[in-house]
């Protein structure tokens, strides 16, 4: 993803710092706006002084742990775009860039939203790294104690152990507050959780009253629940996350488009 505030405001003092002649007040609008841009254009100049390192974190960005210096770096962009919304804020634009002055603001406003959920989102992956372990823990202890079980008693056991490891595995993701992009993720992986907490019960319940062939069709039930956690989950958590960003990154290029356009409408008109 790349930047487009500060590319799309200098481009348009370059063209209307050119103009010159033209009636009286054409002139006094012109030097107006063109003040004005001079002043936006500065408000802007610590995001295109970091604007290689801010392209860069946001165009390698995923799912996957990010490197440090990454991080970093998203959280120096988050910090410098504030800033320029601060400084771009306080100005008091000419009534002829007031249109532009909101747009400006409001691409600027999306832009650090974004990085500020970027920033989230990195943390709270690699604060999660290795999340999936005790899941792959309570299943081979399942597997073990499945091997090792000699009559229905400790079968039921097994199963009721098991439960109880899914159970707190899925109180500390009930604790869990993720970022925007993985939120749909995240409900996703309680949902199918608590699916096999039910599916356990139903098993334990089977196995008490004697009832194998309902036993075994749960158990059944509980492997394909087992797949979905283990790989569908995350697929479909990465494929969610994509979307949600590219539609983000979408509707700052529209909103570039539209200041593209009122540059040009105000170089028509003032040029």
């Amino acid at each position: 993803m790349r930047i487009l505030s500060a590319g799309a405001i200098l481009a348009l003092a370059a063209v209307l710092l050119a103009g010159c002649g033209g009636s009286g007040d054409k002139e006094a609008r012109r030097d107006a706006v063109n003040a004005y841009l001079d002043q936006v254009t500065r408000a802007q100049e610590p995001v295109l002084a970091e604007n290689a390192a801010i392209n860069e974190a946001l165009a390698s960005f995923s799912l996957r742990p990010m490197a440090p210096a990454k991080l970093q770096a998203l959280v120096r962009a988050e910090k410098t775009i504030e800033s320029s919304i601060a400084r771009v804020r306080a100005l008091e634009p000419p009534p002829d860039a007031e249109r532009l002055h909101r747009r400006v603001l409001r691409l600027l406003e999306l832009q650090s939203g974004l990085v500020g959920e970027l920033v989230w989102t990195a943390r709270y992956v690699r604060e999660n790294v290795g999340a999936d372990e005790p899941l792959k823990a309570a299943g081979a202890a399942l597997s073990r104690d499945l091997g090792g079980a000699e009559n229905a008693q400790q079968l039921s056991d097994a199963f009721a152990t098991y439960r109880a490891s899914l159970g707190r595995i899925l109180a500390r993701l009930d604790e869990l507050e993720a970022p925007p992009l993985l939120t749909a993720g995240l409900e996703s992986q309680r949902r199918t959780l608590r699916r096999a907490v039910a599916v356990c019960g139903e098993i334990i319940a089977a196995l008490g009253k004697g009832d194998v062939d309902a036993a075994n069709a749960r158990i059944a039930d509980l492997l394909a629940v087992s797949e979905t956690t283990a790989t569908v989950r995350t697929r479909k958590a990465e494929i969610a996350a994509a979307k949600a960003y590219n539609a983000r990154v979408e509707r700052l290029d529209r909103l570039g488009a539209d200041i593209a356009r009122e540059r040009q409408a105000l170089v028509l008109e003032l040029a």
